[in-house]
């Protein structure tokens, strides 16, 4: 018998046994049930449930019975499993026509899926209230579905997700727990990266950082963190502040004189009209001739160029925060992530 008794402990003799007798008796004769899948489906199945003397239950709060119609797939068994813990002891299950409830418990009673077979079924039902109402050997319930379980994620990219803590492959970032509902029919989406528990990921290489130097070639690939563009390498690596990898952006050298010792390109345009200024990621309106922080956020400005066609809204030493070009003031918009992304 696996019925959910309504007491633990053991039995008492006398007046107080024949009283738990008592409500044995009614509450077999007033069985009130939940219908999984509903009660529609029973119905379409040809079952009368009020003619055989069951009530319904609005929520599984108010049932004593949990009434399975037919074999159930696996989400809806974790849905029945969920209704199954809300109900109050005592409480039981029938099954028609399947056996196979898990994660649920095995069926109290089954019984095969007609009028005639719910009959009979809630006979024995009735006869097995009747005398395990109040069993001693109670085992506890807790529906999977409902359970509490720990997965790490990246916070710069959250379809990385892990059983266990280390680093995103992607940008090299720590994993952040987060808890999330536990189910039986739980499966990542196929966008997830699942790091696989056996392997631990790869940990970027170490960057030479240049804060101010860069490359004589005429064309040089460099590798620029896009949280901390003042970190520049020659090479791929991960930014000594966050963690994250570099990204690379070329940087081009037509007249092999934007490298000279002396010269801040910060502040120097090119020969074909394109002013280098610096704008912060959250504030565009903040826009500098050299690198620093955002009066606003306290962000890095990040690099951007801006053409000049008539070589003179850009003159060196004038604050483009209080002075407008000669056709207007033109907003750029920029990626705070990819500051190479321009539009």
């Amino acid at each position: 018998m696996s019925i959910s008794g309504a007491r633990t402990g053991a039995q008492k003799t006398g007046a107080l046994s024949g009283l738990r007798r008592l409500v044995a008796m009614a509450m077999a004769n007033d069985l009130e049930a939940f219908v999984v899948p509903g009660p529609e489906i029973a119905r379409a199945h040809g079952l009368d449930l009020e003619n055989a003397g069951l009530r319904l239950a609005i929520t599984p709060r108010h049932a004593s019975v949990l009434l399975i119609v037919g074999p159930l797939p696996a989400g809806l068994r974790n849905a029945a499993s969920v209704a199954y813990a809300q109900m109050p002891r005592p409480r039981a299950i029938l099954a028609l026509g399947t056996s196979d409830l898990a994660p649920l418990p095995a069926p109290d009673v089954t019984a095969e899926l007609s009028q005639d077979g719910l009959v009979s079924g809630l006979a024995e039902l009735r006869r097995t209230i009747r005398t395990g109402a109040f069993a001693d050997d109670v085992a506890d319930f807790t529906a999977p579905a409902l359970e509490i379980i720990i997965e790490y994620s990246c916070p710069m990219h959250p379809e990385v997700v892990s059983n266990e803590p280390g680093n995103c492959p992607k940008c090299g970032m720590d994993l952040l727990p987060r808890e999330i509902m536990a189910s039986g029919g739980h499966t990542h989406s196929e966008s997830e990266t699942i790091m696989p528990k056996d392997k631990t990921p790869a940990q970027p290489l170490a960057a030479h950082v240049h804060e101010k130097t860069a490359s004589a070639s005429a064309e040089t690939g460099q590798y620029s963190c896009p949280m901390h563009p003042e970190v520049v390498s020659d090479g791929p690596g991960s930014c000594p502040k966050c963690g994250m990898f570099l990204e690379k952006v070329e940087v081009k050298d037509k007249d092999d004189h934007s490298h000279h010792h002396g010269h801040d390109h910060d502040k120097q345009a090119s020969s074909e009209g394109e002013a280098v200024q610096y704008t912060c990621p959250m504030h565009p309106e903040v826009i500098s001739d050299g690198p620093g922080s955002c009066p606003k956020c306290g962000m890095f400005l990040e690099k951007v160029e801006v053409k000049d066609k008539d070589d003179h809204s850009h003159h060196h030493g004038h604050d483009h925060d209080k002075q407008a070009s000669s056709e207007g003031e033109a907003v750029q918009y920029t990626c705070p992530m990819h500051p190479e992304v321009i539009s």
